[in-house]
């Protein structure tokens, strides 16, 4: 019953694998808590950078007309519905 409670702890706790890396102590000096802060401050922020990235990269290729986005479309659309698509685009400045 404890096992399972502790395990239960450690999927939501979220500083575990920090803590890990200073070998899990009960208690923490003021130094190791503040550099604690700092590494997950900083993996926070890396994962965020990756993500807004990965939401750029998508976001320019469905804006791109060289983009797979734009040619996955054309192939399945007739030429004719396609050159009214693509005109539409043009003419927005999309």
């Amino acid at each position: 019953m404890e096992e399972k409670k502790r395990r239960q702890e450690m999927e939501m706790d979220y500083l575990a694998p920090f803590l890990a890396q200073i070998g899990n102590p009960e208690k923490i000096s003021k130094q190791q808590a503040f550099k604690l802060k700092e590494d997950c401050l900083a993996d926070l922020k890396q994962r965020l950078i990756d993500k807004a990235n990965l939401i750029q990269r998508r976001f320019e290729l469905v804006r791109s007309p060289s983009g797979t986005f734009f040619k996955s479309i054309t192939s399945c659309l007739s030429m004719e519905n396609s050159m009214f698509f693509f005109g539409r685009i043009k003419a927005t400045g999309l």
